[in-house]
C-alpha cells in the first residue's frame, strides 16, 4: 500500500500544468499553483514533478528550441490543432469551432466549478482525490455552466510549438513517472510489458455466436484483472496501452473507489474492449512485484469464473445424481492461460537520467542493433544549442522512450518464443467442439460420455435453458463448459450484469442469423414499400409453417439480430 506522499507527488505532478496552459503559458505556473491551493495540496514543489516532467517531455514530443525563438500556436487568439502523422492543421477559430477570441474568465469560472464538485471525503484522501483529478476534471470542466470549449478541452495542446498531443496525456505521463520516484526523489522507471495467452486457439473455439463473444470477453475481462492490479498500487494512469479513459471496466472500478462522476451503460460493460495485453511504467524496484501479482490475479479470477460455473451447474441436477467431474475439471482449467511479461528498467544502477554526453544511453547500446547509428545522430542534433538549431533541453531519457519500448517488446518477444509446454494425458472421448480435450462426464457413472450428455441436456431443458444442443450430440470440456455459461453463472450472477433483456439478461442470434443478415434486411426494407401485401402474406405463411418446437427454444423470435429487429418494428 503507497503511502500519503506517494499520493502526493503524483498530484502534484498532474497539477504541474493547468489544462489551459495553451491559453496562458506565460502565467501558466502560477495558475497551476493556484489550483493546487484551491484543491488543499498546498504550494507544488519542484523537486517532486520537474525531473519526471523533463522526461515526459521529451517523451511527448521533439525536443525543439524554446518558444522565444520559434513561436508556437496562439490558442488565445488563432487556436489550431496539427494531426500527429499528416501535419496538417485544424483551425478551430473564426467561428469554425470557437469564437475568434477566448474569454479567459469564463474558462476559469467553468474550472472553478468543476472543482467545486469534489467532496470533502474525496479532498482529504489523496488517492482518491488523484483518482477523482485523472479521470473526471476534463469531462466535468466540459459540463460547466459558461464553458466555451465544450469537447475541445479534451485536445488542448501540451506544447504549442506541437500541437500534437494533449495537455491531459502530458499530465498523465508525468504524473505516471513521478510515481516511479526512488528513496532519493529521482525517477527511476521501467516497462513492465504483460500479455495474456493462447488468443486465437481459446477464441476460435467456437461453434455459437455465444462462444465468440464469451472467447474474446474472457481474455478482455482477464487482463483487466491484471490491469487493475496496477491501477491499484500506482494508479491508473500507470498504464500507458491501453488507454484507461472511457474503459467501463476501469470505470466500474472507480465508481466502487467512490470518484467516478458518469454514467456507465450495461451495454459498454459487456464489449470486449481490452487487447490480451498492456504497457506500464512502473518503478523498477516493484516492476518483478507488480508482475507476478498480475499474472496471479489472471489466473485467480479466471478459476474463480469457472468454479462459479460448475458450481451453478452441479444445483441443476438432483442431489443424489450431483456429477463427480472435479478431477477431470481442475485439470483442464487449471493450466489454460499463460503469462508473460517483461520488466525494463530506464535507468540501470549507476546511470542518470540526463547529461550532457547522453551515457544514460550506454546500458542499452547492446540492444538497440542497426538503430543505434541514427538514435546517436538525434541526440547530437538534440545536445547543440538551439541557437544553434538544437533542442531547448539537453536530452535525457525521455528521449529514447521509443527505443526502450522496442527492447522491452523485443525481450518479451524473445520469452515467448520459449513456450512453457507441460504434458497432460487427456484420455477418453473427446470434446466435439476442439477436440483436443476430453468431455466432460460423471467418473462415477457407468454411462458412456454420449449418455451422460443426453441426460445433462434433458436437466437443462427441464431448466428452461437451451445452452447445449440435445441429445448428446454436443460434449464439452471444462473449458468450452465455462464459455458457455460464463454470462449466465458468473457475470450475471455474481457479478451483477444486467442487460434487462432476455432470459438471462443477454442473447446471442446464431450463426445462422448472421450469415442471412443481409438477406432479412433486404425483405424488411422491402415491407416497408408500397404493394408489399403479397410478400407481408408470404411472410406470414411461411412463420407459421415452423415447428412449435423450434419457435419454444427461441430460435426464431428471441435471438435475433437487434438492428434487424429494431428495423422490423419500424416498418410494422
Amino acid at each position: 500500500m503507497q503511502d500519503l506522499k506517494f499520493w502526493q507527488r503524483k498530484i502534484q505532478a498532474l497539477l504541474h500544468d493547468p489544462p489551459n496552459k495553451a491559453l496562458n503559458i506565460k502565467d501558466h505556473e502560477a495558475e497551476a499553483q493556484a489550483w493546487a491551493q484551491k484543491l488543499g495540496i498546498g504550494k507544488l514543489n519542484d523537486k517532486d514533478f520537474k525531473p519526471a516532467d523533463w522526461i515526459a517531455s521529451a517523451a511527448d514530443r521533439l525536443n525543439f528550441p524554446s518558444y522565444r525563438s520559434i513561436g508556437g500556436a496562439n490558442f488565445r487568439n488563432k487556436p489550431y490543432l496539427t494531426h500527429p502523422l499528416t501535419g496538417k492543421k485544424l483551425n478551430l477559430g473564426g467561428g469554425r469551432f470557437l469564437p475568434t477570441q477566448i474569454n479567459e474568465d469564463w474558462l476559469r469560472t467553468a474550472m472553478q466549478t468543476s472543482i467545486d464538485q469534489i467532496t470533502d471525503v474525496i479532498k482529504n484522501d489523496k488517492q482518491k482525490l488523484f483518482l477523482w483529478l485523472w479521470c473526471n476534471w476534463s469531462s466535468e470542466i466540459q459540463a460547466a455552466e459558461g464553458n466555451q470549449l465544450g469537447a475541445l478541452w479534451d485536445l488542448l495542446p501540451a506544447d504549442t510549438r506541437i500541437p500534437d498531443h494533449s495537455i491531459w496525456a502530458h499530465q498523465s505521463l508525468t504524473s505516471a513517472i513521478a510515481a516511479t520516484a526512488d528513496s532519493k526523489g529521482d525517477p527511476d522507471p521501467a516497462f513492465l510489458l504483460f500479455t495474456i495467452g493462447p488468443v486465437q486457439a481459446f477464441i476460435s473455439a467456437a461453434r455459437r455466436t455465444q462462444d465468440l463473444w464469451a472467447g474474446s470477453y474472457l481474455l478482455s475481462y482477464l487482463n483487466w484483472q491484471a490491469i487493475q492490479v496496477i491501477a491499484e498500487e500506482i494508479g491508473p494512469d500507470a498504464v500507458i496501452f491501453p488507454n484507461l479513459i472511457g474503459q467501463p471496466l476501469c470505470d466500474r472500478w472507480l465508481q466502487s473507489k467512490g470518484v467516478f462522476t458518469g454514467d456507465i451503460k450495461p451495454e459498454d460493460l459487456i464489449l470486449p474492449s481490452l487487447p490480451n495485453r498492456f504497457l506500464a511504467i512502473v518503478p523498477a524496484s516493484q516492476g518483478k512485484e507488480l508482475a507476478q501479482k498480475a499474472a496471479d490475479a489472471v489466473h485467480k479470477k479466471w478459476l474463480e469464473i469457472s468454479h462459479a460455473v460448475r458450481d451453478d451447474l452441479e444445483k441443476l441436477f438432483p442431489e443424489n445424481q450431483k456429477p463427480q467431474w472435479t478431477a477431470t475439471w481442475d485439470r483442464q482449467v487449471k493450466n489454460i492461460f499463460e503469462t508473460y511479461w517483461q520488466v525494463y528498467p530506464w535507468r540501470p544502477e549507476g546511470h542518470s537520467i540526463q547529461d550532457k554526453d547522453y551515457k544514460f544511453l550506454d546500458p542499452h547500446k547492446p540492444f538497440l542493433g542497426d538503430r543505434l547509428t541514427k538514435i546517436e545522430e538525434i541526440l547530437q542534433i538534440y545536445a547543440t544549442h538551439d541557437r544553434n538549431g538544437g533542442g531547448q533541453y539537453h536530452p535525457n531519457i525521455g528521449t529514447i522512450y521509443s527505443d526502450l519500448y522496442f527492447i522491452t517488446e523485443k525481450a518479451l518477444g524473445s520469452r515467448k518464443a520459449l513456450r512453457n509446454f507441460k504434458q497432460v494425458s487427456e484420455q477418453g472421448d473427446k470434446s466435439t467442439l476442439g477436440g483436443d480435450r476430453a468431455a466432460l462426464h460423471d467418473l462415477s457413472s457407468e454411462l458412456t460420455v454420449k449418455e451422460f450428455w443426453h441426460d445433462f441436456t434433458n436437466i437443462l431443458r427441464a431448466k428452461g435453458i437451451y445452452e447445449i444442443q440435445e441429445g448428446g450430440v454436443e460434449r464439452l470440456d471444462a473449458i468450452e463448459l465455462t464459455k458457455r455459461f460464463a454470462w449466465r453463472s458468473f457475470f450475471k450472477k455474481q457479478e451483477g450484469y444486467d442487460m434487462n433483456s432476455g432470459q438471462n439478461g443477454l442473447t446471442f442470434p446464431s450463426t445462422s442469423s448472421v450469415a442471412t443478415a443481409t438477406f432479412k434486411r433486404d425483405v424488411i426494407e422491402k415491407l416497408g414499400l408500397p404493394n408489399s401485401q403479397e410478400l407481408r402474406d408470404a411472410l406470414q405463411a411461411w412463420i407459421h409453417s415452423i415447428p412449435l418446437s423450434i419457435q419454444e427454444q427461441n430460435k426464431i423470435r428471441k435471438n435475433v439480430i437487434p438492428y434487424l429487429s429494431s428495423n422490423a418494428l419500424k416498418k410494422g
